[in-house]
């Protein structure tokens, strides 16, 4: 009876990952779409909110944990924990776990897809400053004529490329 209550523990805690994980990769896609479209604060709310999900599905994480050490106090493998349960209730346990763990690689790749963007965006802004910042030779000027500090690190631009 013990192990049938922490099998569906076991499961309950894997189906709210699994639909935690499914929202932070439909707000994932939508970042990447607000940052494409550059709307700033619809990126942020989102951000926050894959924030806020990823801490609800880290403490789940340390549920699954718990519940793993409690059948199996010696090792805290999950398919070694799910190895001794009825073959119907480890299939199931096991097929929610491997699907878990594919959600969690689309969400990482999508992760990744951001980050290349983000990180090719700003090589090609830094690019295109280094060549502005060349033609000049290093030196800059005030509004007024007089030199000025030659540092760009915070250049505003008002120009959509």
């Amino acid at each position: 009876m013990r192990t049938k209550s922490l099998a569906n523990q076991m499961k309950k805690c894997l189906e709210k990952q699994a639909q935690i994980v499914d929202s932070i990769y439909e707000l994932q896609k939508s970042v990447y779409n607000n940052v494409l479209e550059r709307d700033w604060l619809e990126s942020e709310k989102s951000l926050r909110k894959v924030n806020e999900l990823s801490i609800e599905f880290m403490e789940l994480d340390k549920d699954l944990y718990r519940i793993i050490k409690a059948q199996s106090p010696t090792n805290a493998d999950f398919f070694e924990c799910t190895r001794n349960l009825p073959k119907e209730e480890n299939e199931n346990l096991n097929n929610l776990y491997k699907e878990l763990k594919k959600k969690l690689l689309q969400s990482k790749i999508e992760n990744d897809s951001l980050s290349n963007y983000v990180k090719h965006a700003q090589s090609l802004v830094q690019g295109m400053v280094d060549i502005i910042a060349e033609d000049r030779k290093g030196t800059c000027y005030t509004p007024k004529g007089k030199k000025a500090s030659a540092d760009l690190s915070n250049i505003v631009l008002d120009k959509s490329f």
